[in-house]
């Protein structure tokens, strides 16, 4: 993930969280992901990403922890996220 605004490259995979002061003048496109397609040390993502659709829904294809925050570190919502046929 690149933050755009203070230039900062964090690996997600690596450091699982970031945290940074936000106002409402930041822009829409303050982040940037930036995905690998070398994940040979990584076979068990292959199959995970998330995305917003074009009507604003967050679809999420994976297993684990779905933590969703707002700007203030506040947790919006939690779901433990199994995989099919479990």
């Amino acid at each position: 993930m690149i933050d755009n605004l203070t230039g900062n490259d964090v690996d997600l995979l690596a450091t699982p969280s970031y945290t940074f002061t936000a106002k409402t003048t930041d822009y829409a496109s303050r982040f940037r992901l930036v995905f690998s397609t070398d994940l040979d040390p990584l076979d068990n993502l292959a199959d995970s990403f998330a995305f917003i659709d074009a009507a604003g829904n967050l679809i999420v294809n994976g297993t684990g922890l779905l933590q969703v925050f707002d700007v203030l570190g506040h947790q919006l919502y939690a779901k433990q996220l199994l995989p099919p046929n479990s």
